[in-house]
C-alpha cells in the first residue's frame, strides 16, 4: 500500500500522552520567541505527514527511513510503521493496526528492524522484529511481563555488540527495564537493589562495552556490567525526569543529559561532576539528544518545540528550526553519515544537509606554546597532524578504528625547531588501505596523551 502525497490537516491545542501510567496535558504551542542566535536553516519536504508519529529512524547506510506511529485515545487512528520510499513519493506501509513508540535497526544488517508496540484500542504489546526489510513480522518479547495496560516505550541495540538490547516497559503504575543477550529470543528484568529501573534514554560507553548510562525520572544512573549493578550518577529533583542521554564523541569526555523543565548538563570527567548547559531559552522542556557521530563536537538538542544545535561541544547554541520556525516539531533524530538531520513535523517528513566542516581542529595544551592541528576532517586522501612549539611533548601516533583495534602506529617527524607533523594515508600497519568511517587518532608522548576523531570519507 502507498499513501500518496496528500497534506493531512492536524491541529491540536493539547495531546494527553501517558508517562508511566499517569496522564498529563501537554500544550502545543506554535509560536515561540527565542534568546539564542537564529540562522537561516533551509528544511526541505520529503515526505507527507503522518498523523501522530512518534519514533523514526534511518538506517545506517541510508536506504531507508522507518517511521511509527500511535493509535490516538479517541480510536480514529490505527498506529502503523510506514518506510519511505527513496523518491520520497511516499510511504509503504508495512503493518498497521499497532501502537508504536520506538523503532530501531540493526547496525549490521538494515533489514532487520525492530519496533516497540503500547496497548492501545486491542493492540497487542511487546517486541516485534522483522528481516526482510518490513514485509514479515514476528513477536520476540518472551520473558518481558506485558498487561492490556502496558507495553514497549522504549527500544535501543548495542552498536558494537548487536545481540544486546535493552528494553523499556511502562503502564499500570508499573515501570521495568529489560535486557537481553541474544537478539530478542529471551529477556531479563533489571533491577536497582531491588527497585524497578525504566529508561527513557540510553547511552553506551564508546570504548567499553559492558558501561551503560540510562536516563530515568529519578537521574542518570551508569552499569559497569551491561545492567547487572547500577550506580546513580546525576540526581534529578525537580520531579519531572531525565529524558535524554548521549555521548557526543568517541572522546569518553564528553557525556550529556537532558532533563525536562532544568535543562541540558555536560559531564566532562570520571567523578561525574555536572554543567548546566545555557541554551539561553530559559528552563524548557527538553528533550532528545542527538550526536554527530563524524562531525566533533556537534550536538543536537529538542526543546520547547524547537530544535538547536552547537558546534563546540554545547558552550554555544543556535536556534536551528530556520524555515520551520513555527511548525509543531514532532521528533527529530540525528544519522550515522554525519551531514544530514531529518525531522517529522505536522506538515510532514524533512531534511536538512549540514555545513560541511573543513576547517581544522585545534587543541591547546598545558602549556602556551604548544598547540595540535588534525586536518582536513573529514578527509579523503590524506590527513595531517601538527604539534606546534619548542618542546613538543608528542612523539608517537596510534591510530584505532572504533573497536579500538590499532590501525596504524607511527613516529612524529620534526620538520623543523618548535615543528613536528605526521600524514597519515589511510594506510593500515598490514599496507591495506582502510575502509570508510571513524577512527581514533592518539598522540602519545612520555607524560601526557591527546585523543580526537576523524572520519574517512573513501
Amino acid at each position: 500500500m502507498i499513501l500518496n502525497r496528500k497534506l493531512i490537516d492536524f491541529y491540536m491545542s493539547g495531546n494527553q500522552k501517558v508517562l508511566n501510567g499517569v496522564f498529563r496535558t501537554m500544550v502545543i504551542c506554535f509560536s515561540l520567541i527565542f534568546s539564542t542566535i537564529c540562522i537561516s536553516q533551509t528544511w526541505t519536504l520529503i515526505g507527507p505527514p503522518i498523523v501522530d508519529v512518534s519514533p523514526i529512524h534511518m538506517v545506517a547506510d541510508e536506504s531507508s527511513l522507518y517511521l511509527g506511529s500511535w493509535s490516538n485515545f479517541t480510536g480514529q487512528s490505527r498506529g502503523s510503521i510506514f518506510k519511505l520510499s527513496e523518491d520520497s513519493s511516499g510511504y509503504d506501509t508495512l503493518i498497521t493496526g499497532i501502537d508504536v513508540h520506538a523503532i530501531i535497526a540493526h547496525p549490521n544488517h538494515p533489514e532487520t528492524i525492530f519496533a516497540g508496540l503500547y496497548t492501545n484500542y486491542n493492540s497487542e504489546p511487546g517486541i516485534i522484529k522483522s528481516i526482510d526489510g518490513g514485509e514479515t513480522w514476528c513477536h520476540i518479547d518472551s520473558g518481558i511481563y506485558l498487561s492490556s495496560q502496558s507495553g514497549v516505550t522504549n527500544l535501543s541495540i548495542h552498536p558494537t555488540c548487536p545481540d544486546t538490547m535493552f528494553a523499556s516497559v511502562g503502564g499500570n503504575m508499573s515501570v521495568k527495564l529489560y535486557r537481553t543477550y541474544n537478539g530478542g529470543e529471551f529477556w531479563q528484568v533489571l533491577e536497582n537493589e531491588g527497585h524497578s529501573l525504566f529508561a527513557n534514554g540510553i547511552a553506551y560507553h564508546p570504548q567499553f562495552n559492558n558501561v551503560v548510562f540510562i536516563a530515568t525520572i529519578t537521574g542518570i544512573y551508569k552499569t559497569s556490567d551491561c545492567g547487572d549493578t547500577w550506580v546513580q550518577i546525576f540526581e534529578e529533583t525537580n520531579g519531572w525526569g531525565c529524558n535524554d542521554i548521549a555521548f557526543i564523541d568517541v572522546d569518553t569526555s564528553n557525556l550529556y543529559a537532558s532533563c525536562s523543565y532544568s535543562g541540558v548538563y555536560k559531564c566532562t570527567n570520571d567523578v561525574y561532576d555536572w554543567e548546566y548547559l545555557d541554551l539561553g531559552i530559559g528552563d524548557i522542556a527538553t528533550g532528545k539528544i542527538d550526536m554527530s557521530t563524524q562531525r566533533s563536537g556537534e550536538v543536537f538538542v529538542r526543546a520547547g518545540g524547537g530544535i538547536y544545535r552547537s558546534t563546540n561541544f554545547g558552550d554555544d547554541w543556535t536556534d536551528y528550526a530556520g524555515n520551520l520556525t513555527g511548525v509543531q516539531l514532532k521528533r527529530h533524530h540525528y544519522f550515522a553519515n554525519g551531514d544530514k538531520v531529518y525531522i517529522a513535523t505536522e506538515l510532514g517528513i524533512y531534511k536538512t544537509n549540514l555545513p560541511p566542516i573543513t576547517s581544522a581542529i585545534a587543541w591547546q595544551t598545558n602549556t602556551d606554546e604548544e598547540s595540535v592541528h588534525i586536518y582536513p576532517n573529514p578527509f579523503n586522501s590524506s590527513l595531517t597532524i601538527e604539534v606546534l612549539g619548542e618542546d613538543a611533548r608528542y612523539n608517537n601516533v596510534t591510530i584505532y578504528n572504533i573497536k579500538g583495534e590499532i590501525i596504524r602506529s607511527l613516529e612524529i617527524k620534526q620538520q623543523g625547531k618548535g615543528e613536528y607533523y605526521f600524514s597519515w594515508d589511510g594506510i593500515s600497519n598490514e599496507n591495506e588501505s582502510i575502509t570508510s568511517g571513524i577512527y581514533i587518532i592518539s598522540l602519545v608522548g612520555p607524560v601526557d596523551r591527546i585523543n580526537s576523531k576523524v572520519t574517512l570519507i573513501r
